[in-house]
């Protein structure tokens, strides 16, 4: 459990570091005093990546360490938690296949291995949708961490 929570640490860390330094890169006018004329293109294109990997690695993140959380907020609370386990666990599962689904559907594999170079926004579709598809990801990549986590 540990190496796979250090391997999963090490790769946010790198995965932040290329968004923050891309990010550098890429703006013209924040960082204007920096006079960075070059590698704009590559920038984006690593921003890119890094950005759909480490939405990937935070879902992880946050299911490896979901026991914790729940313990933790039971603690702080002082409450035990009332919802019943088998409807948690159904509704988990049924927004972790949601969210597959919309993974799928928004082919963000591709992003990720950069098959595709250019993010499409469907700016008919609500914001809300949006927040509505991308939540049901997270829960997904958050149900294989904690499951990975129990598996170790």
């Amino acid at each position: 459990m540990r190496v796979i929570g250090a391997v999963t640490d090490i790769l946010l860390l790198i995965v932040m570091l290329v968004l923050m330094c891309s990010g550098i890169v890429m703006s013209g006018y924040v960082f204007s005093f920096l006079h960075i004329n070059f590698g704009q293109q590559s920038a984006r294109l690593l921003h890119l990546i890094a950005s759909y990997w480490g939405f990937v690695l935070m879902g992880f993140h946050t299911g490896m360490h979901w026991n914790m959380m729940i313990s933790r907020f039971q603690a702080y609370s002082k409450t035990p938690m009332r919802i019943p386990s088998i409807i948690s666990r159904i509704s988990v599962i049924l927004i972790s296949l949601y969210g597959l689904y919309r993974f799928i559907g928004y082919g963000i594999i591709d992003y990720m291995f950069l098959k595709t170079q250019f993010v499409f926004y469907d700016f008919s579709k609500s914001t809300l949708l949006y927040i509505i598809d991308y939540t049901a990801m997270t829960v997904m990549f958050g149900c294989i961490g904690y499951f990975t986590g129990k598996a170790v």
